[in-house]
């Protein structure tokens, strides 16, 4: 079994439901504030808009109420002759008396002096503060500009009639003014009735931003001035503004609106936690559905995958069953269509099961007569093949043995043909010095000179010389070919230097050096001291450069062999054989290291030489052999070997073997 945490299917459906929910509560809650809540704080807007619109209609409603019935004067308060006509007059008494909301109507003329008074009741002329002839020039309404006929509202001021806080109708004549003043109290008691009905916060300001209508007595008994709030200088600036202001200690939300022919602004306001309901019962309502619908999507994924899960193990242990054998035990039945599949497969599974594995016990019988025959046809193989094997171990060894007995003869025609030189010279030398000594005897009989005796001890010195050189020389190649012979035959580890390795090599190949016209070169320092094995790292150098010379160079007019050689910091030998012939083709870099593998089989070359230069380096010599070619420009062979051999390898040296 393996390692990894398994998890019930039941954990599985919740875990993700409640990933889904949690995706869905994103949703939501994006849709909520993107989407739900400004659509909530709109329609508060409007709510708020529409209220502050019905109480500017209250008090508009007023005014025109009130222009409405100053036009319906007879000849709309005609003045003839600065007099005011009877029953215009009259009609204009009844008008002031019925209306609550008028405090006078009265008439003045061109020169700013009351030409007449109309007062409701409760008031006469001896209480009024200006009279008949009065001069009203300091009346602000009878400075404003207008066009004749048209409508002229005032601002608040107090009535020259009552000393009340009015504001005022102006209505010019040809020949004069019909003003009628509107009480403010009334018009402030009608917004403020609207605001009781629907727990309100009306406030009235005048043109100045100073209260006239609030539900503290202070605020207006104070005048204070409230044009600094931003709804309200909104409103005065843009004739609407939306805002909260804090009023008794209670933060309040509505909507400012200008009443123009005023120049008064109308603030309609809810407390903020009511203005502020209608988000909080999108997010409580959003919240709530979105809590249930979640309580509800988990209780439903848990009983569902409870079934799922029940039915789940009963298929396990249906399939546990089967595993180990009993294919009879009944499966129980699922409403589930997915689990009716699988309890259905697992049914066709099981006859399936048993029917392969009565084909498996027939075919293992069949294979174990099978087997048992191939396993006697294998054991006569394998002794045929044991017996091959041997045949070609013992061809091999006598092919090596060859390859070492042609060696070693090439190896001793080369020195006897190098020492054929000097010993022919020494016995020539010592041929005509015994001929000399025989004509000195004759002479000597006859009568001798001192002249002939001189030349004769000149010319024994002379001959005595020339053989000594040649007999020194022919001993020297002896002395030299029993060291190497000596080497590579018994591969005794000693301790010696580089140089004087490389000399010998290179003494015993002069004679196939000097039959081609190829050179080498040799950049040995004479400070190199090896304890190691002279015998077979002279053969790696012999094989290494008769492979150069019958492979990299064969065919040219000239070329190079060139053997260097480093001692490194950390004790070993760096030494190089390299030549600047035909190079080795890369994908036969692989392969030079074969057993028998040749291009030149049948022109001198064994497939032998570089096997077993690599086995020498790395097996006796306990290095690495390198190979770095290509083709054009020739080869170069790295040997990497430690200064002291391993010990352990000195019985892993194989016999001197030709060059492939």
């Amino acid at each position: 079994m393996n390692g990894k945490r398994t998890i019930s299917i039941r954990w599985l459906m919740v875990g993700q439901y409640m990933l889904v929910t949690i995706m869905a509560i994103a949703l939501v809650i994006t849709l909520l504030i993107m989407w739900l809540l400004p659509q909530a704080r709109e329609h508060q807007l409007n709510e708020q808009q529409r209220m502050a619109a019905v109480v500017v209609q209250q008090v508009q409603g007023r005014l025109d109420t009130t222009e409405l019935l100053i036009s319906m004067l007879p000849g709309a308060g005609l003045i003839e002759d600065e007099k005011i006509a009877p029953q215009v007059r009259e009609f204009a008494l009844r008008l002031v008396r019925q209306a609550d909301f008028m405090q006078a109507i009265y008439w003045v003329g061109k020169d700013h002096r009351v030409l007449d008074i109309v007062l409701p009741l409760g008031l006469d002329e001896p209480s009024t503060l200006a009279k008949p002839g009065s001069d009203l020039s300091n009346l602000p309404i009878l400075h404003q500009d207008s066009k004749s006929g048209s409508w002229i509202w005032s601002d608040q001021f107090l009535s020259p009639m009552t000393g009340l806080p009015v504001v005022a109708l102006r209505l010019d004549k040809p020949n004069g003014y019909v003003i009628a003043e509107v009480s403010v109290q009334a018009l402030v008691a009608t917004a403020a009735d609207w605001g009781l009905r629907g727990d309100l916060l009306v406030l009235l300001t005048d043109s100045r931003g100073e209260l006239i209508g609030s539900p503290d007595p202070l605020d207006v008994l104070h005048r204070r001035n409230i044009a600094n709030l931003a709804p309200i200088a909104a409103s005065l600036e843009r004739s609407s503004g939306h805002g909260r202001i804090e009023h008794l200690g209670q933060m309040h939300e509505g909507f400012a609106k200008r009443i123009d022919r005023l120049g008064w602004v109308s603030y309609v306001a809810q407390p903020l936690l009511v203005a502020q309901s209608t988000e909080r019962a999108a997010i409580i309502f959003t919240s709530v559905v979105l809590v249930l619908a979640i309580v509800f999507g988990i209780l439903l994924n848990w009983i569902v995958a409870t079934r799922i899960g029940r039915h789940l193990h009963r298929s396990v242990h249906y399939a546990d069953a089967v595993a180990h054998g009993d294919y009879f035990t009944v499966q129980p039945q699922s409403r589930i269509g997915e689990v009716q599949g699988l309890e259905r497969s697992l049914n066709s599974m099981a006859i399936e099961v048993r029917r392969r594995e009565q084909q498996v016990l027939s075919l293992n019988t069949e294979l174990e007569d099978r087997v048992q025959r191939r396993t006697q046809s294998l054991e006569q193989a394998n002794a045929e093949l044991v017996q091959t094997l041997d045949t070609l171990r013992s061809t091999q060894d006598r092919l090596l043995q060859a390859d070492k007995l042609a060696a070693l003869g090439g190896l001793v025609a080369g020195v006897a043909h190098e020492i054929n030189t000097p010993i022919g010279n020494a016995l020539m030398a010592v041929s005509t010095l015994s001929e000399r000594l025989r004509q000195f005897q004759q002479r000597l009989l006859q009568g001798l000179r001192r002249s002939e005796l001189d030349a004769l001890v000149q010319q024994v010195g002379t001959a005595t010389d020339i053989a000594e050189r040649n007999l020194h020389r022919a001993a020297d190649l002896v002395s030299s070919f029993k060291q190497v012979a000596v080497d590579q035959t018994s591969a005794q580890r000693r301790r010696f230097q580089l140089d004087e390795v490389v000399r010998e090599i290179l003494l015993t190949l002069q004679p196939q050096i000097r039959r081609t016209p190829f050179v080498v070169e040799v950049a040995v320092p004479s400070d190199i001291w090896l304890d190691s094995y002279p015998g077979p790292l002279g053969q790696v150098l012999s094989n290494l450069i008769q492979n150069a010379l019958l492979h990299g160079l064969a065919g040219r007019k000239q070329g190079r062999v060139r053997i260097e050689a480093q001692q490194t910091e950390d004790s070993w030998l760096r030494l190089s054989v390299a030549d600047d012939g035909y190079g080795i083709p890369a994908h036969l870099h692989g392969r030079v290291f074969e057993p028998f593998f040749t291009t030149r089989l049948g022109h001198g070359g064994s497939g032998l030489g570089l096997p077993i230069v690599h086995n020498l380096v790395t097996g006796v010599l306990g290095g690495q052999l390198e190979l770095e070619s290509q083709p054009g420009l020739g080869t170069r062979f790295h040997i990497s070997c430690p200064l002291a051999a391993p010990r352990e390898a000195a019985t892993a040296a194989p016999s001197p073997k030709p060059p492939d």
